[in-house]
């Protein structure tokens, strides 16, 4: 008997419990606003610090291309936290940060400084580390604003951008929160991050902007854009333009590699970047016929081409001490100094390296003509 009564004041007590708990943490589906994006601006006219964008999805029943539901809320305050906390005052809804991807710094903001703004996001609990980081041009909310007509759930067009799930491009570089703190942290990198253009029904990535420990320092043009990320490993296809005897030719590549050998003498240091090209002619403007000589002389021009933009691309940013290929991190694993040592050492180091590209290109096939 009194193992029943105890048995019923123990079930009691635990249905008690799980009705107070639903009652203070879950909430039903249609009870939530689904935070995608956070845009973080410099505000126009105001005094405050930040502008801060939370894009929300809007739960549906049915999902059909282009009808995705969606809501911007903005907010300027002189911090995140009390944004947030206002922009929840004109809910009916709880804000849920579960599904939070993407995380925009604007353009002006990003001039003059990322590391606080970036500093909340790592800070919280809900913001997941692993969301997409981009600066948007010209601002944070501009970009949270476009609804593409193919999109079929709101933000799910940078999701797919970003996640390499969808389209594969050899321009768009993947930045993940946890990539830029570290890199911001770490001496021998330098942080980067990807520029969204918002156009009118759709972005345009192509650029990315290199930033020093405090802002941003350079925005790369898209030719630069993918060497760097060919450099980086991110990419193993492309296309690549050569112009010859009055032709131009398109190259196709189905495997690219770049690898880099450094020398730390203080006598002459020096870093070899080495790219190994494999690929197929894909056009050409003039229709030549491709023969034996034509195909070694593509050849040529395109090693030629590569080392050069290779070259000019990592000494324009060697001159803004900037090094986002983590050519400095060769050096530390080289050294055994103390860190403090060690960073004060690069830094007058790396100014003096001579950088210099090889580039190995095989040619596999002039196409295929039936």
């Amino acid at each position: 008997m009194k193992k029943s009564v105890r048995f019923s004041s123990l079930m009691i007590g635990l249905l008690s419990l799980f009705v107070f708990a639903e009652g203070c943490e879950f909430k039903d589906i249609d009870k939530r606003f689904f935070v995608v994006g956070i845009g973080v601006d410099k505000p126009e006219n105001s005094t405050k610090k930040y502008r801060i964008t939370l894009k929300m999805a809007i739960p549906s029943g049915s999902i059909r291309m282009g009808s995705e539901s969606f809501q911007n809320f903005t907010q300027n305050a002189d911090s995140i936290t009390e944004a947030v906390q206002l922009i929840k005052s004109r809910l009916d809804k709880e804000a849920d940060f579960g599904h939070t991807k993407v995380l925009i710094f604007g353009q002006q903001l990003i001039k003059e400084d990322y590391v606080h703004p970036m500093d909340w996001f790592i800070r919280q609990r809900f913001i997941q580390k692993v969301a997409f980081m981009a600066i948007g041009k010209p601002s944070a909310h501009d970009v949270l604003e476009v609804q593409p007509k193919y999109e079929r759930l709101p933000s799910n067009a940078l999701f797919m951008t970003f996640g390499q799930v969808g389209v594969e491009s050899q321009y768009i570089v993947t930045e993940d929160l946890y990539d830029v703190y570290r890199n911001n942290k770490d001496p021998g990198v330098t942080p980067i991050m990807p520029v969204i253009e918002a156009k009118q029904d759709h972005f345009q990535i192509n650029t990315i902007g290199v930033l020093d420990r405090q802002k941003l320092v350079s925005v790369l043009s898209p030719n630069e854009t993918r060497i760097i990320n060919m450099l980086r490993a991110r990419i193993r296809k492309g296309d690549f333009q050569v112009s010859i005897k009055g032709d131009t030719f398109m190259v196709h590549t189905d495997e690219l590699s770049a690898n880099k050998k450094a020398y730390f003498a203080a006598t002459k240091p020096y870093v070899d970047i080495n790219v190994n090209i494999q690929g197929v002619i894909e056009e050409t403007q003039q229709n030549t016929r491709i023969t034996e000589t034509v195909l070694r002389q593509v050849q040529t021009a395109l090693e030629k081409k590569v080392s050069h933009d290779v070259e000019d691309v990592l000494k324009k940013l060697q001159q803004q001490n900037l090094d986002p290929i983590g050519i400095g991190l060769t050096y530390s694993a080289s050294t055994w100094d103390r860190k403090d040592v060690e960073e004060e050492n690069w830094k007058k180091l790396y100014p003096k390296l001579d950088i210099t590209a090889h580039t190995h290109v095989r040619i596999n096939s002039p196409g295929e003509i039936q």
